[in-house]
């Protein structure tokens, strides 16, 4: 089975190997010119997105406090925790054997960053260059979009939107499909191993993260579509259909069940806490301008950051969807080319399609509130924004097909440096060793066999936010073994949020008696024994222990 059109040559290797080390560099310079000390980005998203990678390595090797995957040690006593986001599960094996090398769970998060940016890039170069055969500039130009763009770049405290990898293998999966069925001595056998590697990407891609599995099902889906409906390539596609309708219906199946797990879970955590309200998912939707906006961190355009009316969008941060002037043209004009064959046609319309239909119009109208009532999961989505990953796509392979197309090599690397300083951004990022301290200072103070605890950070002055305070309990929680009544993630138990747990931070003393009357009526709702103690304080903050020591067993 041939994979690569043409036998490796040694300069085009390291030209691709010197833009992808560009890229790296380019995206994650604030945790590599540190010496990894600083990590990308904040306290909040990133370290919960570390602590579901940890909990995962825990429950692999058999830990007591996290031998039930589905449920995380946090909002204790709720069950299901793990299933209020994404599990992070099929990019987790990564992060597995950094952990089993005796990686500290910080920098193994670190390197799975790295490595998560670098899959982007290799399966889309692999999708260009053998995938579609487009030449070694032009796979490496569309790769590196893919991979780097200003759009991901500026979701940096959102890691689990970096894990694209399984949707380029699935378009890759496609290309080798079409290539085998319509080839004049196509196998059986190959058309069979391509459908099934495409069903495995699409539940892959699902496990480890919804947003991106959903959007790549929602991509085939109007990409099929177009396909039908377009008289050039209905009749391939039909055809395909006809005479491998069992191995389709096959695989269809095998992909249900093999979603079953993650989906039963996922669905007690919709019939708890139901869709997102639409007034909430309509913030969050593309406006025009949202592809104008490149966020006040990039390099080269942050100064117009203030001259656009941007504060006019609400959640402004999730509306950074710009690629720059240039790169944007350049991936248009590509588009526009590309649809003069068939299936380039296809694409076009399809990434046209989605882009109009997740769009806010004047007086507030949009089409993706028909999406939100009609398409199964579509109201499990609230950062509709982020479907600019899925348009990603398209665009790369607009900005690689125009770069065929050029004849003199010097303008193309002109263009294509230009491409990458339109990507660059500048991340915020916190030392890790200081949280490092912070947590160890609070899980020093917890005895090992109490029941649960909740921390209360004491902040006079308020810095810092609540959400990290959450953060640092759970983290405490996983240094103690101890689970917590703390938590942070996309979601939080009613009773906990009625309950006012979700303030893990006083200014004064005097306000601990309430804290301890809210964590009383929690433990009465949960039947546990309604027994406070205070463990201790000091500059870090207090430390309350729920009911009795848990029983030693009998030696």
């Amino acid at each position: 089975m041939k994979v690569w059109p043409s036998k490796p040559n040694p300069p085009k290797i390291l030209f691709v190997t010197l833009v992808l080390l560009g890229g790296i560099v380019a995206s994650c310079h604030p945790m590599l010119f540190s010496g990894l000390q600083l990590i990308q980005t904040d306290l909040g998203d990133t370290r919960l997105n570390n602590y579901i990678l940890e909990h995962s390595y825990r429950w692999l090797v058999g830990n007591a406090l996290h031998r039930q995957f589905w449920s995380q040690p946090i909002f204790f006593p709720s069950i299901h925790t793990t299933a209020y986001g994404d599990i992070l599960l099929g990019a987790a094996p990564l992060y597995w054997l950094l952990r089993a090398w005796g990686t500290a769970p910080d920098t193994a998060f670190q390197f799975w960053i790295m490595a998560a940016l670098a899959l982007n890039f290799l399966t889309a170069f692999l999708v260009f260059r053998s995938g579609l055969r487009f030449n070694t500039l032009a796979s490496a130009a569309g790769a590196y979009l893919f991979a780097f763009a200003g759009i991901r770049v500026a979701q940096f405290g959102h890691q689990q939107l970096f894990l694209q990898f399984f949707s380029m293998l699935a378009i890759y999966a496609l290309c080798r499909l079409y290539r085998d069925f319509t080839a004049d001595n196509g196998s059986s056998g190959s058309v069979v191993f391509w459908t099934v590697i495409l069903g495995a990407m699409v539940v892959l891609q699902l496990y480890t993260s919804i947003y991106l599995g959903w959007f790549l099902s929602f991509g085939l889906l109007v990409f099929l579509t177009v396909a039908a409906w377009r008289r050039e390539t209905r009749p391939t596609l039909l055809r395909f259909i006809r005479e491998y309708r069992w191995l389709l219906s096959s695989v269809a199946v095998a992909v249900l069940l093999s979603l079953s797990w993650l989906g039963y879970y996922y669905s007690l955590t919709y019939r708890e806490f139901g869709g997102r309200q639409w007034l909430e998912v309509h913030n969050m939707v593309p406006r025009l301008l949202s592809w104008f906006n490149l966020g006040n961190r990039s390099w080269l355009y942050g100064w117009t950051w203030d001259l656009l009316p941007l504060a006019h969008i609400p959640m402004e941060h999730e509306h950074r969807l710009g690629l720059g002037l240039l790169t944007l043209g350049l991936a248009l004009v590509g588009l526009v080319r590309l649809s003069r064959t068939p299936w380039g046609r296809v694409l076009a319309i399809t990434t046209i399609f989605i882009f109009l239909l997740a769009l806010v119009y004047p007086g507030g109208w949009t089409p993706w509130r028909a999406v939100y009532t009609l398409v199964p999961g579509a109201n499990a989505i609230r950062g509709v924004a982020r479907i600019s990953l899925l348009l990603l796509i398209g665009f790369s392979f607009g900005l690689a097909y125009f770069f065929t197309g050029l004849k003199s090599k010097g303008l193309a690397l002109v263009l294509l440096s230009l491409v990458f300083l339109e990507q660059w951004q500048t991340i915020p990022a916190y030392d890790k060793y200081a949280v490092r301290t912070k947590v160890a200072a609070i899980a020093r103070l917890i005895p090992r066999d109490c029941q649960a605890f909740y921390y209360v950070n004491l902040d006079f002055d308020q810095r810092g936010g609540v959400d990290f305070h959450q953060l640092d309990a759970m983290w405490a929680g996983l240094a103690s073994e101890v689970p917590t009544m703390n938590g942070y993630h996309g979601w939080f138990p009613h009773d906990w949020g009625f309950c006012n747990l979700i303030r893990s931070q006083i200014s004064h003393p005097a306000e601990l008696s309430k804290v301890k009357t809210h964590l009383q009526f929690w433990l009465k709702r949960h039947n546990l024994p309604d027994q406070l103690r205070l463990v201790t304080q000091d500059q870090h903050g207090v430390y309350l222990l729920s009911g009795r020591h848990r029983p030693q067993p009998p030696p």
